[in-house]
């Protein structure tokens, strides 16, 4: 088997010369070297595993677990006393295997001291070390480990780098941990329940791309601290690109750290200093670098501060821009994970309310129990558009008034809608879009929604300036017969872009002869595409569409349009259409009817 072995004083020493097996359990007692002589495989099939009861150190092994489904054993090494030395150690799984579904150690009393470089492997239901009772854990500021890289990485399925529960210590020194990726539960690199007398010192460490998803917390680390005397310290590190990602359920707070505090605190066991973050986020706003459970929010905060155990390099933490990078909730306010923004505080600034800005807006007339600050969710939608577009810049975070799209999905009809004014002096209107539920791309078969506005004495809609207006398989019909003006109203001075595009819409005639018109534009480009007119009856000189260019350029753009039954019984012309082109206007009919 190229297996040789010899005692050298108390110690054994066993060498691998070629790759081996285990087939079965094996017990190791006393102080032994299991050292392959250069990088040597141990193929370690379904169920069996090494128990080390004594001073044991692995070194140039590659373990290939052979277990191709989850089963009774979840590691590979169960170290049960004294210490044990990781070094130049790797493993895989078979070929026909999607994961691993053991980890490498489950320690249940004892040190490990690691001495190692891993990456490219997959996790599934255990932890790569699982940690419980007198366990303790180093990695020491004389070995910088490496674990994950940014080509490889590390994937992992409910399943972390190092979990469990304890009362010893994990120390991490000088090491960096890259593009480690949990698809579920909480922290990726760590979670840690750290019980009386516990400790994690965590210095001059790297987590880059680390991240969980919903329900979990805490992207890279997640840390519940079980007693008054379990100390956290986390000290020049930094983080880059950690997050937690849209999952299903709650949580998902902590982009980068999440501590869950479940008793007293106590800063002389606590220490947040010199650390640096950079480009993390919450999958839900909440404390996109750091989020902390504890029993008052804003008391801990004051306490972090003015006992100098909290910093961030370079970042004033009390500064209004970096309100929703460190924030916390009290364990009161939890709800099962609610991510209801009154509920988490920023955790050093005055606790107020919070609105985050939603993409989309669901509005629904049935559903929508009232319109208020935080509504928009499709759980808890508004009940009309026009609350949405006249949003103030003091309610909202996460929008840009230069560059956000506001996205509004109807998902009911409506007879509640009011006058929607959309300029640039409105905080929300630089672009706003608005369709049907069910809408698709290029769809005209889709359910429409029905926004009703036949009992509005002024118009319904208001284009001006830079701002744009886009709708996609809507239904509407006209304001009140006696009605002046116009439904739709568009003026720009630009053509480079459309300041309305109507999509697979449809205008339907309701009441009696209308003395307005349905669509008018004076200045700016418009297009109406796929969309269908019909039944309407003017008066006078009205039409259901006016393209005029007083003073201003329009160009009108129609196609594959359907108008259908439009009568004028006035003096004008064109009852569909009526147009006064000046110079740099034009209207283009294409494919229409």
């Amino acid at each position: 088997m190229g297996i040789w072995g010899v005692s050298i004083g108390d110690t054994k020493w066993i060498y691998l010369m070629s790759n081996t097996s285990l087939t079965a359990s094996i017990n190791i007692q006393g102080t032994c070297q299991i050292y392959g002589y250069s990088p040597r495989a141990i193929n370690v099939s379904s169920g069996a595993f090494f128990t080390c009861t004594g001073d044991q150190n692995f070194i140039n092994i590659h373990f290939v677990d052979l277990q191709d489904s989850p089963g009774d054993s979840n590691a590979l090494i169960v170290l049960s006393g004294n210490s044990l030395k990781i070094e130049n150690v790797t493993f895989n799984r078979l070929p026909t295997a999607q994961y691993n579904y053991r980890g490498l150690v489950d320690v249940i009393n004892g040190n490990i001291e690691w001495r190692n470089h891993m990456d490219n492997f997959k996790l599934q239901g255990c932890e790569l070390i699982k940690m419980s009772n007198e366990a303790q854990f180093t990695i020491s500021s004389g070995y910088a480990c490496r674990i994950g890289s940014a080509n490889d990485g590390i994937q992992l399925s409910n399943s972390r780098i190092i979990a469990g529960a304890f009362h010893r210590t994990l120390q991490f020194m000088n090491s960096n941990f890259t593009n480690i990726v949990n698809t579920g539960n909480g922290g990726s690199v760590l979670y840690l329940r750290v019980d009386t007398g516990g400790q994690i010192n965590i210095e001059g460490c790297i987590f880059g791309s680390c991240s969980c998803a919903q329900p979990g917390n805490g992207g890279a680390l997640a840390v519940i601290l079980n007693s008054g005397t379990a100390r956290l310290k986390i000290y020049n590190t930094l983080f880059v690109n950690c997050s937690t990602a849209a999952g299903y359920g709650g949580y998902g707070w902590g982009g980068a750290i999440f501590i869950n505090m479940l008793y007293a605190f106590n800063p002389a066991y606590f220490n947040l200093t010199l650390l640096t973050f950079t480009d993390c986020f919450s999958a839900v706003e909440a404390g996109n670098h750091v989020h902390i459970q504890s029993a008052e929010t804003q008391s801990l905060g004051a306490t972090l501060l003015s006992s100098n155990i909290f910093s961030v390099k370079d970042t004033t933490v009390q500064n209004l821009d970096q309100k929703l990078n460190y924030m916390g909730i009290d364990t009161g306010n939890v709800a099962g994970g609610s991510n209801d923004p009154f509920r988490h505080c920023p955790l050093f600034l005055e606790c107020y309310k919070l609105y985050l800005f939603k993409d989309p807006y669901n509005v629904s007339q049935n559903s929508g129990s009232n319109d208020n600050e935080d509504c928009g969710r499709e759980s808890d939608p508004c009940q009309n558009v026009k609350y949405i577009t006249d949003f103030t810049g003091s309610e909202h975070v996460k929008y840009s008034q230069s560059s956000s799209i506001v996205n509004i999905v109807m998902l009911s009809d409506s007879t509640m809608e009011d006058t929607l004014d959309i300029n640039p002096s409105k905080y929300v209107g630089q672009l706003i879009t608005m369709k049907s539920k069910d809408y698709f791309n290029d769809s005209q078969s889709t359910s429409k929604k029905y926004i009703q506005t036949q009992l509005r004495s002024t118009y319904y809609i208001s284009v001006t300036s830079t701002s744009r207006l886009e709708l996609y398989g809507l239904q509407f019909n006209n304001l009140l017969s006696s009605a002046g003006g116009s439904l739709i109203f568009a003026s720009t001075s630009s053509t480079t872009s459309y300041i309305i595009k109507i999509v697979s819409c449809k205008f339907v005639f309701a009441g009696s002869s209308l003395a307005h018109q349905i669509i008018y534009i004076n200045g700016g480009k418009i297009l109406i595409q796929k969309t269908a007119f019909k039944n309407y009856q003017f008066s006078d000189t009205n039409t259901a569409i006016v393209i005029q260019s007083i003073s201003l350029s329009s160009i009108a753009e129609l196609e594959q349009d359907n108008f259908t039954d439009i009568t004028q019984s006035g003096t004008g012309s064109g009852a569909a259409i009526s147009t006064v082109l000046n110079s740099g206007s034009s209207l283009k009919i294409s494919s229409s009817s």
